[in-house]
């Protein structure tokens, strides 16, 4: 039978049936745990800022840690450090010399000397790590008589140091790249050479051929990710390569919380102890000085915010993310029960074994059964003979 219903009517169940939606969708997104303090910014364009770091208030990050966010840019950008020129802890600095062909030692011709804070792509509370663009710095000759020299250095300070995931990576004819620890240090704590002969003798590809070379960089570098170059022969003519890379190249900086170690066992944590959250841990950097905190396992979160780490609901993402079902194991005949800190994974009634591990199996054979379904049959009918 067909219903029709007043217009009126139908449109009063259409509107509560999108309330009744976007009731819904606003409480599954008021669900997300916070990853900074109450009324503190939590995002800059498509960058989250989690606590230690923040910006406008000094009690919405701790010392060393202030971020900025540029809402000028679409979208808007986030960089490290405040937006006083005369901070200058955390920072890039540009310069563009000449020299003469005739000349030696280092270019004194200054022409621009420019300084910029460093932007930040993303930030990564579980490593301690944050990716930045990083310096690119180049010395091409203009003609016969002039070379020009564009040198970006980047100083850190305070809780960042560069990471040793990085490379120091040097792309050219016939040269050497030096890296330094400071300006003004003597010896080079990395040195990377290149000798090409001829163009037709570079190799496109990764950076193990001519034309370009990489090199280590060791710890505790404080003022450059290996797989983000693929070199190819273009990049040895004019100024290719920092057209290819205009904001600078991805580079990986470590941070930590410097001014104290992990409490040892039983030990009392130390004052202003960073890891506030309950199921969280303390974990001492290899890179400098200071420690970093982490949720506990099977949990998520903001370890560095009072009640951040929250519990991780394995069986729920499995169910919502199947590619999860191999990091968080259970097989068919087994039950995803989870629990505080991690999840169960018991065989279904009638079996035995471990589900996590797909040992579930019938705790009766086959055989077993039809033996106890016969018992029951024959059972069943000396009931009925014994009723007649």
């Amino acid at each position: 039978m067909l219903m029709i219903l007043p217009c009126r009517l139908l449109l009063r169940l259409v509107l509560a049936t999108l309330l009744i939606l976007a009731a819904s969708t606003d409480q599954h997104v008021a669900t997300l745990p916070p990853i900074t303090l109450p009324g503190c910014i939590d995002k800059c364009g498509n960058i989250s800022i989690p606590f230690p770091f923040g910006t406008k208030q000094s009690s919405c990050f701790l010392p060393g840690f202030e971020v900025t966010c540029n809402d000028t840019f679409s979208p808007p950008r986030l960089f490290l450090g405040n937006s006083n020129p005369g901070d200058r802890q955390n920072y890039q600095e540009f310069e563009e010399r000449y020299y003469l062909t005739t000349e030696e030692g280092m270019p004194t011709h200054l022409m621009t000397d420019d300084f910029l804070f460093m932007e930040l792509m993303s930030i990564n509370l579980t490593e301690g790590v944050a990716r930045a663009y990083g310096p690119v710095s180049s010395d091409c000759s203009l003609n016969d008589t002039y070379h020009l020299v564009k040198r970006q250095m980047t100083g850190l300070a305070g809780p960042f140091l560069i990471s040793t995931r990085n490379a120091l990576t040097a792309v050219g004819w016939n040269m050497e790249a030096n890296l330094a620890r400071s300006v003004r240090g003597s010896g080079f704590l990395k040195t990377c050479g290149v000798r090409l002969g001829q163009p037709e003798f570079a190799t496109n590809g990764s950076c193990l051929g001519g034309g370009c070379c990489q090199g280590e960089i060791t710890q505790g570098i404080g003022s450059i990710a290996k797989d983000w170059y693929n070199f190819t022969s273009p990049d040895l003519y004019s100024d290719n390569f920092s057209k290819k890379y205009p904001k600078g190249v991805p580079l990986v900086i470590d941070f930590a919380i410097r001014d104290g170690f992990c409490p040892a066992a039983g030990q009392a944590p130390p004052a202003n102890y960073a890891c506030v959250s309950s199921n969280s841990s303390c974990v001492n950097v290899t890179n400098g000085d200071g420690y970093i905190c982490n949720c506990s396992k099977g949990y998520d979160g903001n370890p560095y915010i009072p009640n951040g780490c929250h519990d991780i609901d394995e069986c729920a993402l499995r169910d919502s993310h199947p590619e999860l079902r191999v990091l968080y194991p259970c097989s068919r005949n087994g039950i995803c029960m989870n629990r505080p800190g991690g999840y169960d994974c018991p065989c279904k009634r009638g079996m035995s074994g471990d589900g996590k591990a797909g040992t579930c199996s019938e705790k009766f054979p086959l055989q077993a059964k039809i033996v106890v379904g016969d018992v029951r049959v024959k059972d069943k009918w000396d009931e009925v003979e014994n009723t007649e």
